[in-house]
């Protein structure tokens, strides 16, 4: 979703959980530890130590995990992670008290008064890969304060938040994943002046919210994903409070993004419906080589719908600035395959499409 809980991913409380978690980082050795059904997987990690691996063997685990421990790997093909029957206190319960997080990852980061919370370190390395997050009433995954935090191969499946969040991070991947049918975004990169993120080979469908939204982060390649089914396929967003520059947009497959999301209007956030890519203030971006068809809001209320969108949000005070759009192809996307409020600065050229505003601006 636009401008709500991903905004200030509620930093009061943040600073104040994560302090009380921040002083107990591991200090094992690096160790591989095997995890069975029925044994805690958080006891595997805390014990597996800095650069240690946890396998999870299939199954599915009632658990929620807390990781803090630089260059720590957790591996699950086959393993089901699902919300405890008893909601623990970690630092992203505390971000969010209405949900449980699935897996959190967290920095050291203490308070700032009434702004951002100080990051001190952050964790780094951590990777996490084949297990499905599913049915947490919170995100699936949440990352605060990370650097080169990996998460592949991984599904995350009908949380009632975000499928997977990162924000005050850098050097995020997102590889080969499945985010489908959360209760807002299924990919978020958000708060990150150097995320130098990558978004490469995941399918994100049926999401109420965007397939991905990178909110106030420079720097990122979005390749080869699909995005299918949700309010909005990808969203580039600069103006909450930004900026958003240097992202890199190719050879996606994004259609039928038709899902109606009411917004919040206490929040400023609009409906939103019908959006295939929307680069909403975003700067020295470049979208290429995709393919956009069907993409239409029908009778909701969202201020803009169509394939290729260069906007400023409505209300907003950040205008597109040296945008490209180049050789994609777009068809059915209505009312136009390509819209451009002729705000800030942006060129096109080498589009296959046959609607557009203004006119000609497709091939």
């Amino acid at each position: 979703m636009i401008l709500s809980r991903a905004r200030t991913v509620r930093t009061g409380l943040l600073v104040a959980a994560v302090a009380a978690f921040s002083a107990q980082g591991a200090v094992a050795a690096a160790r591989t530890i095997v995890v069975k059904q029925h044994h805690s997987i958080q006891a595997a990690v805390n014990k597996a130590g800095r650069g240690g691996t946890v396998v999870v063997r299939p199954g599915t685990y009632r658990q929620a995990l807390v990781i803090r421990t630089d260059g720590l790997t957790l591996k699950g093909p086959g393993a089901v992670l699902k919300r405890p029957g008893r909601a623990p206190k970690t630092p992203c319960s505390q971000i969010d008290p209405s949900g449980v997080t699935g897996i959190c990852v967290v920095g050291d980061v203490t308070p700032n008064g009434s702004g951002p919370p100080i990051v001190h370190k952050s964790v780094n390395r951590v990777t996490i890969s084949g297990v499905t997050v599913q049915g947490f009433s919170g995100n699936g995954i949440l990352g605060f304060a990370t650097k080169n935090l990996t998460v592949s191969h991984t599904h995350l499946l009908q949380n009632g938040s975000y499928g997977v969040f990162s924000n005050t991070s850098s050097g995020t991947r997102y590889l080969s994943n499945v985010a489908r049918g959360n209760h807002a975004p299924g990919l978020y990169i958000g708060d990150s002046p150097q995320a130098r993120a990558s978004v490469i080979d995941n399918l994100s469908v049926n999401n109420a919210g965007e397939g991905l939204l990178a909110r106030s982060a420079d720097f990122g390649i979005v390749k080869d994903n699909v995005f299918t089914g949700n309010c909005a396929g990808i969203l580039v967003l600069a103006d909450s409070p930004g900026p958003a520059t240097n992202w890199r947009v190719g050879d996606n497959i994004v259609r039928t993004n038709n899902r109606a999301c009411a917004g919040d209007p206490a929040e400023g956030e609009p409906p939103l419906s019908g959006i295939g890519i929307a680069l909403v203030g975003a700067a020295d971006t470049h979208v290429g080589r995709n393919t956009v068809t069907g993409n239409s809001k029908g009778h909701n209320r969202s201020p803009f719908s169509g394939g290729i969108l260069v906007v400023t949000l409505p209300g907003g005070k950040t205008a597109p600035k040296r945008d490209t759009v180049k050789s994609n192809h777009l068809s059915g996307n209505r009312p136009r395959d390509l819209f451009w409020d002729k705000t800030g600065t942006a060129r096109f050229t080498g589009n296959h499409c046959r609607t557009s505003r203004p006119a000609g601006l497709c091939k």
